[in-house]
């Protein structure tokens, strides 16, 4: 009997982005010149301690900040708000220099990322060739929150599958 395997479809125009900086207008990503963009997080959430006589111990640790990427063409309304909130940002009060937003919701994925407190790590870099190029933008975010939108844990608990099927051991409360 063939075996079934489960399949699942990922779409770009299924993923939609706004951005949002003080006092202007939100601005939709959408057939606007966007090559692709990347959520990036900075920290490691462990870290690991090696004791001379093997012992592990592992630290739970905490950070939220990264990197959204931004690749749009050169020639885009992407690129030109970019470029706007950028010189606007530099300008601005030194509070407001951490002032963009972006949230991108995922849902056929069902995912949402939501970012808070960004500011341009730098503007973008420029090139002038025959052919029009991609422009990369790259905004560091105090806050970067992912949300599961289908979180496994209303289908199954894999935790409690896992934990059931172990050994309990002496002294141990399961």
């Amino acid at each position: 009997m063939a075996k079934k395997y489960k399949h699942s479809i990922y779409s770009f125009p299924d993923v939609h982005a706004v951005l949002s900086r003080p006092n202007t207008a939100p601005f939709v990503l959408s057939g606007e010149g966007i090559g692709d963009f990347t959520v990036e997080k900075s920290r490691e959430r462990s870290a690991y301690n090696l004791a001379a006589d093997g012992c592990i111990m592992t630290s739970k640790m905490e950070g939220n900040d990264g990197y959204i990427t931004i690749n749009c063409q050169q020639s885009s309304s992407l690129n030109k708000y970019l470029q706007s909130a950028f010189n606007a940002l530099w300008i601005a009060e030194t509070d407001d220099w951490c002032g963009m937003g972006i949230e991108i919701n995922a849902s056929k994925m069902g995912v949402k990322h939501v970012c808070t407190r960004g500011s341009f790590e730098k503007e973008a870099d420029r090139s002038y060739q025959r052919e029009g190029q991609m422009v990369t933008w790259r905004i560091h975010f105090d806050d970067i929150t992912t949300t599961d939108l289908n979180p496994v844990s209303s289908l199954t608990n894999p935790i409690s599958n896992l934990l059931s099927g172990m050994p309990t051991l002496p002294g141990v409360i399961a």
